[in-house]
């Protein structure tokens, strides 16, 4: 019985795709597409530890994007986290100057090969995996 829980697992294991890789593991391919967003709000959320804040973004419109990344970022709102998944503090906010209607240079990267994500941000500027405050 031990046999066919651990063969069964095994199976599992070798049809589920990976996901989030970054564009520099083996495996996926993404094309990068340079664009700007403007931060749209900055709230804080409210907790009983120290303050987080909910950042929100809109990619700016451009003329050089491909239809494909177009559908896929104008007119949506998205949401800014660290690479951890939390929600950043008042001071990563101070540090990397994030204010509302401050304008970013950003890399929308698109999957082009593999089982990753389909798309994401990151942002040259701004260290997501800056994790001085937590």
């Amino acid at each position: 019985m031990r046999f066919i829980i651990l063969l069964l697992s095994w199976s599992i294991c070798l049809t589920t795709p990976v996901l989030g890789k970054s564009p520099q593991d083996d495996g996926c391919n993404y094309e990068k597409f340079p664009i700007k967003v403007k931060i749209t709000s900055v709230e804080q959320l409210a907790s009983s530890g120290s303050p987080k804040y909910e950042v929100r973004f809109e990619v700016l419109t451009t003329q050089e994007l491909p239809p494909k990344v177009e559908n896929r970022v104008y007119g949506r709102d998205f949401q800014l986290l660290l690479k951890n998944k939390t929600f950043p503090g008042p001071l990563f906010l101070k540090k990397y100057d994030i204010s509302p209607n401050k304008i970013f240079n950003c890399d929308f990267y698109v999957l082009t090969r593999g089982y990753c994500k389909r798309s994401f941000f990151d942002f040259p500027n701004i260290k997501l995996d800056d994790y001085f405050e937590i």
